[in-house]
């Protein structure tokens, strides 16, 4: 542990296992590099880098930002619409979208970063679903990408899973709403 400025504001703690953890609790913005990366750390701000995580509450022109990633699972509410990427499984990713605040149209999501085996490639037989509250498929949407693999997705609040490679080969069985007649016509 140790102090990195006079007043003992900016204060920095390496572990054992590399990661390396630097706090301000000063009053006025400082910037630090960790694992490489520039921050701007605002009061109460942090950064840390190590070997199963990375993580920060810093300025992003001139907004606080948080963002934390660790195998499997990414989280950022860049842009003010919390969003978090979780990997289910091989090509299966959950989404969730926390309330947005300012509202905002959508949202980009980079599925690469809670899963290394999604490429720009495979986006082409990628599906998107909306979940209900118990984690059912209720709406396939379109997705609309990006050069970079990434897409976007409204920003409201819920959940969404995408499939992609086998996962989203798999056959996808849904049933409509059915009218009177098509009872009559099933003979039900």
């Amino acid at each position: 542990h140790e102090f990195l400025t006079s007043d003992h504001a900016v204060q920095r703690t390496r572990f054992s296992d590399g990661t390396t953890c630097v706090v301000n609790f000063g009053a006025k913005p400082y910037r630090v590099t960790v694992g490489g990366k520039s921050y701007l750390l605002p009061q109460n701000g942090w950064a840390v880098n190590g070997p199963r995580i990375t993580q920060s509450l810093a300025l992003e022109q001139g907004r606080p930002v948080t963002t934390i990633r660790a195998p499997g699972y990414t989280f950022c509410d860049r842009g003010g619409v919390p969003v978090t990427l979780r990997a289910e499984a091989p090509g299966r990713l959950r989404i969730v979208v926390e309330k947005a605040a300012p509202p905002k149209p959508t949202v980009t999501i980079p599925p690469s970063h809670a899963d290394r085996s999604w490429q720009s490639a495979t986006a082409a037989e990628a599906r998107l679903y909306r979940l209900d509250a118990r984690g059912e498929r209720i709406d396939l949407l379109t997705l609309r990408r990006a050069a970079d693999g990434s897409f976007r997705v409204p920003a409201q609040p819920g959940s969404l899973q995408l499939l992609w490679g086998k996962e989203a080969r798999r056959p996808d069985l849904q049933a409509g709403r059915l009218r009177w007649r098509d009872y009559q016509q099933l003979g039900l």
